[in-house]
């Protein structure tokens, strides 16, 4: 505990406090108190970690954006990362793009290569669904309906995955 309050003091010096030479020199902060803010920013820390999962809402996606009658050019999928989200706002959206459309998913890789994104370790990912769709396999997914594959397979053109210098992205475009 004392070496992350001793780093949380040199990030806070280095950064929050460069200040402090221009504005007030007898600006401090009690050891007690850095105590009390490291314990706090990680608590803040743990508890959005631990919420980010709920934070996405597949009803809000439907009545905000699936059940308007607005089409779109572009989408760009950037929910949580996770697993679920990949899939869903893939399958729930791609009827939201206009016809020649673009959806794009972004770090598609990670439910693959982070475990904080697939912590179940649920198969298939939403990047192996875009390999065996564009093999021609068949696939399943309890996040994806009948109604919704179907749309998705009757509708898309042509899928493109590529490998960045970090991560995985996929353009999938609509006939």
């Amino acid at each position: 505990m004392k070496q992350i309050v001793k780093n949380f003091n040199n990030l806070i010096k280095k950064t929050i406090f460069k200040l402090k030479n221009k504005t007030n020199n007898k600006f401090h902060v009690s050891t007690f108190n850095k105590y009390i803010i490291t314990v706090i920013s990680i608590l803040f820390a743990y508890i959005f970690y631990l919420l980010i999962p709920l934070l996405y809402d597949k009803n809000w996606v439907q009545n905000k954006i699936v059940n308007k009658d607005e089409y779109f050019d572009f989408i760009i999928e950037d929910a949580g990362h996770y697993l679920k989200d990949q899939i869903i706002s893939l399958f729930i959206l791609f009827k939201k793009l206009k016809p020649e459309g673009i959806f794009i998913v972004e770090e598609l890789d990670f439910p693959d290569i982070r475990n904080d994104m697939n912590v179940e370790k649920e198969k298939p990912t939403l990047r192996e669904i875009l390999y065996l769709i564009k093999e021609n396999k068949e696939f399943y997914s309890k996040y994806i309906n009948d109604s919704d594959k179907k749309y998705f397979l009757d509708n898309f053109e042509e899928i493109s995955i590529f490998k960045g210098k970090f991560n995985e992205i996929a353009f999938i475009k609509k006939k």
